[in-house]
């Protein structure tokens, strides 16, 4: 075996190490740029909306993000906006389609809550809020997680604590 063999096969593994780890790493910061876009189309639209339809006397709303937390299944985001007079809700499971209740037939429940999260090689420690909602006809929401800041929504940090003081929460 010659000089040339014995280099080409210390160098192969580590050329397609790189190659790999740079393809891996390139579509990871491709769909956190798709996720950002995603965040703010539609928190941009929920806003837009909730303007449109703005009754007389009634408050700013607290615009937040909340999400569900599955070990086996994708994580759900939904859109919420809260305001003395309505419930607003935005899921992008649920047909897009922007959902407003009277905000005295709405039941909201939040627990402060830290998780553990033990994911493949790694563990994450989050602090936030554990949300219950419970629509009219029923309808509920347990364990959403909403958290005080949130990456791809900078008003985040804003819409917590009005959404937490919110009274009749």
């Amino acid at each position: 075996m010659g000089t040339t063999q014995v280099l080409l096969f210390q160098v192969l593994p580590i050329v397609i190490f790189g190659a790999l780890a740079f393809f891996v790493f390139s579509r990871a910061n491709k769909n956190k740029q798709q996720a950002q876009g995603s965040f703010a189309e539609f928190t941009l639209r929920l806003q837009r909306e909730f303007e449109a339809a703005r009754q007389p006397g009634e408050s700013d709303a607290a615009f937040v993000v909340m999400a569900t937390r599955n070990l086996l299944k994708k994580n759900h985001g939904f859109y919420v906006a809260l305001t003395n007079q309505r419930f607003l809700m935005l899921d992008p499971g649920q047909g897009n389609q922007l959902r407003a209740f009277e905000r005295e037939l709405v039941s909201i429940s939040a627990n402060r809550r830290r998780w553990t999260d033990i994911g493949n090689m790694q563990t994450t420690i989050s602090e936030g809020w554990e949300i219950g909602i419970t629509l009219p006809q029923g309808e509920s929401y347990s364990g959403l997680r909403m958290y005080a800041s949130d990456p791809y929504y900078a008003d985040q940090q804003k819409g917590v604590p009005a959404f937490l003081a919110a009274p009749g929460r």
